[in-house]
């Protein structure tokens, strides 16, 4: 009976502190979904393409070209929607603390919007690449939606007589 307790102790003392760990990372990410499903609801928007990440999230909707990035690291945990009609560009500014997204709004009151994707202070320096990859892809998909009005047109081709 002895060896059964201790046994059962020993395999708690082990495994305890690994499902702990699953547990609160599982709770973080769900944490910024609710965040992300709250103000789709609340603003009637679509989020098809969604990325969450440590206490991180992105989350775009196609069709109203609006991108939500929710943050959750601090307790009074940060959101902010941008709308992506009026973006003349979208980089990646690559510091070494940080990985920042930075979108140039043209004829809006605030100029640009910075997304942080990585900070040395909050996130785990071994996941630098991971981070920079997320960044760069969210860039190419930022810049889909930067307006064609001022590039040339292309003629349509006539039709064989």
């Amino acid at each position: 009976m002895k060896s059964v307790i201790m046994g059962t102790l020993f395999i708690i003392a082990i495994f305890g502190p690994l499902f702990y760990f699953v547990w609160l990372g599982r709770a973080r990410l769900n944490k910024s979904k609710r965040i992300i499903n709250r103000v789709a609801n609340q603003r009637k928007l679509r989020f098809t393409e969604r990325e969450l990440w440590n206490d991180r999230g992105l989350a775009i909707d196609p069709v109203k070209r609006m991108l939500i990035w929710v943050d959750t690291s601090t307790s009074n945990y940060t959101w902010n929607i941008i709308n992506l009609t009026g973006i003349s560009s979208c980089t990646v500014i690559h510091t070494s603390d940080s990985i920042q997204l930075n979108i140039i709004q043209t004829n809006r009151a605030i100029a640009s919007e910075t997304i942080c994707i990585f900070d040395t202070k909050t996130d785990d320096p071994f996941e630098h690449g991971f981070h920079q990859l997320l960044a760069t892809r969210w860039k190419d998909r930022i810049n889909q939606f930067i307006s064609t009005k001022n590039s040339p047109s292309l003629t349509p081709r006539r039709k064989a007589a």
